[in-house]
């Protein structure tokens, strides 16, 4: 009688199999087979054929004890801690149960018994047998996978606590996955690809994944689903989601977890009758094209680095709360019936019309404040239009429009240059009786001149920084122009010249330069009159 002993299930392991297994304390079922691969070609079939066969006798020996009881009291077909070896395709072997990688020494099962797995690991692409007459299988307690593809038939199928190293796919190379296939507490390391290799699209009616674990990918192509849950309860390491040609009736729920991160979500030609929501996320790539979402898209707390949203519809509400696009933002080729862009930043908007269906929304919501922010940059788009369209004077108009107040956005600019222009003014109309007029004129003109060119750069600024440069640049031009020839330091002179109605009121003549003054000084004070009003009307 041996000594050796395999440590898992009992068996003694004589001087034959050692020879196999190269481990005293494994039999030829329960051996680690990784190292199979560097033998000999010979050996290797060798060790392959008498691992097949002699997991063929344990299947004999659950066949001969259910023989004797009745149907319900079948015994499983259990497999406990084995490792299947890379399947043989060499067809002089001396006996190779695979064909086209699959298990299909499972078809010497006798009943209709459960085939259960635990923690098993399969060295090579895993395909459940079509002609088993066992329709249920079960993977649990940390099986393992380094491929696996499903494409059988009315079989129960569940993986329970399993893992997955490399690529696993599902195929519709039958009907449908019914209700009782069912990824449990399952971890994919690779690449997770439904897929449909006919004209019609893989049905699925289950709840497919449970608190699972997605590392690379996950891919949905011609896909139908039930109204039950796709994806519920599971983390996203860093993954990238992807719906083609698929129509997808059961909510998508991206935000139960906060350590779940969506690396890019690619959405083409899918239709969403359920609704889709996402959370805390920082997106690399955010592509919506060709699909229409029938409920509630909704987007929160997400930073997006690179987007494509275009020729889709959103048939009820797309909410894109505190939502961050570190690109430009183009919305112009879609339909919105309703749109939520609360706390919405962009590095860009695209489009004037981006801008619009933006302005929109906030309108609808009663928010004006936000509304008049993108009105401003719907005029800026404009601007940019006319100079496509070439309609020069058109652009000239909405260009001094904002130069002047950056569209009845920005109060402060606006009295930036009615204070500035009347310094001028005020400098350049007095009367003067000294010898050195001209020179007095001409440094007068240089300065204020550089002062209406940095007025024009700032105006181009961020609110913040303007709002410095103006504060800063008026107090530099009061102190030259209250300490120049004028004596004007209580800005009495000041004063009576920013009136629009003072000379006309006083009945004195009115020179051409004056009367342009008068123009533009009226203009300027209804722009700072709206700018103010803009933000604190009500609708």
């Amino acid at each position: 009688m041996s000594e050796n002993i395999c440590s898992i299930c009992g068996k003694e392991v004589d001087e034959e199999e050692f020879k196999l297994t190269n481990d005293k304390t494994k039999c030829i079922l329960h051996c680690e087979k990784k190292d199979w691969e560097n033998l000999p070609k010979k050996q290797n079939n060798y060790n392959k054929n008498s691992f097949w066969i002699e997991l063929e006798g344990t299947i004999d020996k659950i066949n001969k004890s259910n023989k004797e009881l009745e149907e319900g009291d079948y015994k499983a077909y259990e497999f406990n801690d084995i490792e299947f070896p890379n399947f043989n395709r060499n067809k002089k072997a001396i006996y190779s149960p695979f064909e086209d990688t699959s298990i299909n020494i499972l078809s010497n099962i006798k009943t209709n018994a459960p085939v259960i797995f635990n923690n098993c690991t399969f060295l090579e692409n895993v395909i459940i047998p079509i002609n088993c007459i066992s329709n249920q299988f079960v993977f649990q307690k940390n099986c393992k996978f380094i491929h696996c593809t499903i494409n059988t038939n009315e079989k129960e199928v569940v993986f329970i606590g399993c893992e997955f190293y490399k690529k696993f796919s599902i195929t519709n190379n039958f009907k449908e996955i019914d209700n009782s296939f069912i990824f449990h507490n399952c971890k994919f390391h690779g690449i997770v690809l439904l897929n449909s290799l006919k004209e019609e699209k893989l049905y699925i009616s289950s709840k497919l994944f449970r608190e699972c674990h997605f590392d690379e990918r996950l891919e949905f192509c011609k896909v139908y689903t039930e109204s039950n849950a796709l994806i519920k309860n599971c983390i996203f390491n860093s993954t990238e989601v992807m719906f083609s040609e698929s129509d997808i009736n059961s909510n998508i729920d991206f935000d139960t977890y906060i350590d779940s991160k969506i690396k890019k979500l690619i959405i083409i030609k899918t239709i969403f009758q359920g609704s889709v929501s996402i959370k805390d996320n920082k997106i690399e790539k955010l592509c919506l094209k060709d699909s229409v979402f029938s409920k509630n898209l909704k987007l929160s707390n997400i930073i997006i680095e690179k987007n494509t949203i275009e020729t889709s519809s959103f048939n009820n509400l797309i909410a894109l709360k505190e939502v961050k696009f570190n690109s430009n933002v183009d919305l112009s080729t879609n339909f919105f019936e309703k749109a939520n862009f609360l706390k919405f930043k962009f590095f860009g908007i695209k489009n004037r019309e981006t801008a619009r269906i933006i302005k929109d929304s906030f309108e609808q919501q009663n928010n004006i404040i936000e509304a008049n922010k993108y009105y401003a940059i719907e005029m800026e788009k404009a601007e940019d239009d006319f100079i496509k369209e070439k309609k020069w004077f058109d652009w000239v108009i909405f260009k001094t429009h904002s130069l002047a107040s950056n569209h009845s956005q920005e109060w402060l600019l606006a009295l930036f240059w009615i204070i500035n222009l009347t310094f001028i003014t005020t400098y350049l109309s007095h009367e003067l009786f000294c010898a050195d007029i001209v020179k007095h004129i001409d440094k007068g003109l240089v300065f204020f001149g550089g002062l209406l060119l940095v007025g024009v750069i700032i105006s181009k600024f961020n609110e913040f920084y303007r709002n410095i440069a103006i504060i800063i640049s008026t107090i530099c031009i009061y102190l030259f122009y209250s300490n120049s020839y004028v004596n004007d330091s209580n800005l009495k002179e000041f004063s009576n010249m920013i009136n629009p109605f003072s000379i006309m009121t006083k009945g004195e003549e009115l020179s051409f330069g004056t009367l342009i003054y008068k123009i533009i000084i009226a203009y300027l004070i209804y722009q700072l009159i709206v700018s103010i009003r803009q933000n604190t009307r009500r609708k």
